[in-house]
């Protein structure tokens, strides 16, 4: 009987009941997520409870073979998107096991609010990594940090990596960043280039937010009236949540092929990953914005931009037309050279905060 393998994480509405009869659960993330399998019975009960819950799961088979399961039924995938089986998942989360185990162990030792150095990043690089912990968090906020020397009040660029740059090391951000060939369009501009790190947390997260604002507050050198945000897929949505919520913190922000799609993931608890209201919307009007996107994207973010146009906001759009996750993928190298918006972004200024 062909045997298969799907992913909960533990903060979905549906754990409860996935990591019982006749599923089983053969991995486990504490305070993450889990892996599941089961055989071709557990399908029906699958489909019934995210029909139930009008939610909608992936699974995949022993033959790698990808399948969406909603009130539709069950859906073969695009080859795209199938995923290997059991052994690769089963190494991801045991990673992630030794991941939490670090990080608890981590904050078990800090009392306060504290920066820990994290290690020397490569040469080339000239970044440092830090790590900033307080005894209320669930997990480790890091971040890298590269800043001009003997300046004084400069812009702060806070760089938002996609969804593949996770972990504890610090190197897949610097990899991954973007934001290093976006500036060669202004060299002559100094600025200080901050680059959170996804370990474990939701970068969604209200913890997230406030460790993001709690390290700005402390970072010296800094004009509070140009800090800026840029992001890419899942970072373009993170930077949006960010000016939703704290507008008074941001002077502008650029969102390329913004994975807009995580304002509907069942598996984020925040509130505001939810789609957007009239509330959120007028929160938004208040930080000059400009989104870049392709084709995959292109429902999402014209109708954001549509949105803050007709409330008046400062907001630009650029659409390039590329296809599928190729232009998911080399749509921000392709605005980088193409578009003029690094030289508009230094030129924007936080009016309310001043």
């Amino acid at each position: 009987m062909m045997k298969y393998c799907a992913s909960i994480h533990e903060n979905d509405p549906r754990y409860a009941r996935y990591t019982h009869p006749p599923f089983r659960m053969f991995a486990h993330c504490p305070g993450v997520l889990a892996l599941i399998e089961f055989e071709e019975d557990g399908l029906a009960l699958m489909q019934e409870i995210d029909t139930e819950t009008g939610l909608f799961s992936y699974c995949c088979d022993e033959n790698r073979k990808c399948y969406k399961i909603s009130d539709a039924g069950v859906e073969l995938q695009p080859w795209r998107e199938r995923p290997v089986f059991r052994k690769r998942w089963q190494r991801n989360v045991q990673r992630k096991a030794r991941w939490a185990a670090r990080d608890q162990a981590l904050l078990a030792q800090v009392s306060k609010p504290t920066v820990i150095p994290n290690g020397r990043a490569p040469l080339f690089f000239r970044n440092k990594r830090y790590i900033y912990a307080k005894p209320s968090m669930q997990f480790p906020f890091r971040y890298t940090l590269r800043s001009p020397k003997r300046s004084e009040n400069l812009p702060l660029v806070i760089y938002l990596p996609g969804a593949k740059a996770e972990g504890t090391m610090g190197f897949a951000p610097l990899f991954q960043r973007y934001s290093l060939m976006f500036m060669r369009r202004v060299q002559r501009q100094k600025y200080h280039l901050l680059v959170p790190q996804q370990g474990l947390c939701d970068v969604y997260s209200d913890e997230v937010s406030e460790a993001l604002g709690e390290v700005i507050a402390a970072l010296p050198r800094v004009d509070r009236s140009r800090i800026y945000l840029t992001g890419v897929s899942m970072g373009g949505c993170w930077a949006i949540i960010e000016c939703h919520r704290h507008p008074e913190r941001y002077a502008a922000a650029v969102a390329a092929v913004a994975w807009l799609q995580n304002l509907d993931d069942p598996n984020h608890v925040n509130p505001f990953c939810r789609p957007l209201d009239n509330t959120a919307y007028d929160a938004l009007t208040k930080t000059p914005m400009w989104l870049a996107y392709c084709q995959l994207e292109h429902e999402r973010n014209s109708a954001l931009h549509d949105e803050l146009h007709t409330r008046g906001a400062d907001v630009r759009q650029s659409y390039l037309r590329l296809r599928g996750w190729f232009g998911h993928c080399v749509a921000p190298f392709v605005f980088s050279l193409t578009k003029p918006w690094a030289t508009w972004l230094f030129k924007q200024q936080n009016k309310i905060s001043s």
